[in-house]
Formats: C-alpha cells, sequence, structure tokens
C-alpha cells in the first residue's frame, strides 16, 4: 500500500498574512438550483421576446423603426413576465419603475451626447453621455424609487 507524503500544511502567515478560505468567501450562500433555473428562464424566455421582435420589426416598411424593437424592449418584457411569474406584482412593478428611469436618464443623455458629438467629437460625447446618464439616473431614482 502507498503511503501519502508528507506535505506541509499552508497557513495563512506563509501567503503573506492572508487567510485565502476566509479572503475568497462572500459570506453569501452559494446560488441554488432555484436561482440557476430562474436565470435559464429568463434566459430562454428573453431570448423567445428577441426573436418575436426581430420578425415584428422585419414585417415594418420602415426600416428605421426596427430599433424600436430590438432586444432591450424584448429581454425587458421577458424579464417582467418571470418576475411577475416568481416573485409578484410588486416585485415586478419595483422592476417596472427601475427601467422607466434608466430610459429617461438614457433618453436625456442620448440627446445631449447627439449635440456634444457634432461640436467636440465622440470621444468627448462618448464620456459625456455616461456622466449625464449616471447624473440624471442616481437623482431620479432615489426621487422616485423611495
Amino acid at each position: 500500500m502507498l503511503q501519502r507524503a508528507n506535505r506541509p500544511v499552508v497557513r495563512p502567515s506563509s501567503l503573506g498574512g492572508i487567510d485565502a478560505p476566509a479572503a475568497l468567501s462572500s459570506g453569501r450562500p452559494a446560488p441554488t438550483v432555484k436561482t440557476a433555473a430562474l436565470l435559464g428562464l429568463k434566459a430562454a424566455n428573453g431570448g423567445l421576446f428577441v426573436v418575436a421582435f426581430a420578425l415584428v420589426s422585419e414585417v415594418l416598411t420602415p426600416k428605421r423603426f426596427a430599433g424600436l424593437f430590438s432586444a432591450a424592449p424584448s429581454v425587458a418584457l421577458a424579464n417582467l413576465a418571470v418576475i411577475v411569474a416568481v416573485k409578484g406584482h410588486a416585485e415586478a412593478i419595483a422592476s417596472a419603475r427601475g427601467m422607466l428611469v434608466g430610459a429617461a436618464a438614457f433618453t436625456a443623455s442620448a440627446a445631449l451626447g447627439a449635440v456634444v458629438a457634432r461640436r467636440r467629437g465622440v470621444r468627448t460625447s462618448s464620456l459625456v453621455v455616461c456622466g449625464a446618464w449616471i447624473l440624471i439616473a442616481l437623482p431620479l431614482s432615489a426621487l422616485l424609487m423611495a
């Protein structure tokens, strides 16, 4: 019978004073099967909505409206449907409010970005859009989500 070789025990002091298992654990429980199934359901449902909205956008004659039926609205609707089924209407209402806040902030920052892009260029505009979205979304969400 083979014997195992004596291996040195790795202690936190030998790792530079870091207790690796304690540092790597986040204190949260591992994802459960229910959480994984919920994520899978959201992904499948979102995919189905994306395909359905893509078909609608192909039927429309002015192709400039195709963006209205792209991935973001369809995934949002799919996620809301899953949230209603799993967590109830109150959680779906809170998620819908968050989506509306994000959409309003995006609209305002995109309008500002278009103006800045004409005057200062695309690089500056992209920074302005990101900053403007944060500066608009945070107070708006604090006001409406409270």
